[in-house]
């Protein structure tokens, strides 16, 4: 698959995940709904966040690291969009709970280094 291809299927799948979650934003109560209705409001935002955050970096590295393998670019650009889009939603649902406090953004911010850090000292273990 060449990387417009990838880019091309990550933004449509990008563009319909957005789109489902503007429709559970316009049609769903907060405070009216069950816990499914919550979940896939967090759900979809983490799906069309990832999407977006990983074509975002995709194109970006791609400009930059042109030594650098696809896969290599690839996998880093969607491992760190998942890591980010995690990180938003946490907060944004820690909000929503009423938890969300500066220490619980630092706990969250370390635990996601370790994350990557632990990806970044796996992968490179794994390539040789």
């Amino acid at each position: 698959m060449t990387l417009k291809n990838y880019l091309t299927t990550i933004g449509v799948g990008t563009v319909f995940a957005y789109i489902a979650w503007f429709l559970i934003l316009l049609n769903i109560n907060p405070s009216e709904t069950s816990t499914i209705g919550i979940l896939f409001f967090y759900i979809t935002l983490l799906a069309a966040n990832s999407g977006l955050f990983t074509i975002i970096g995709t194109f970006a590295r791609s400009k930059r690291k042109k030594h650098q393998h696809l896969q290599e670019i690839i996998l880093s650009s969607l491992r760190q969009a998942i890591i980010l889009s995690a990180i938003v939603s946490i907060a944004l649902f820690l909000s929503h709970l009423g938890l969300l406090v500066w220490w619980t953004v630092l706990i969250i911010i370390a635990i996601s280094a370790l994350v990557e850090f632990f990806a970044l000292s796996t992968g490179a273990a794994l390539s040789q």
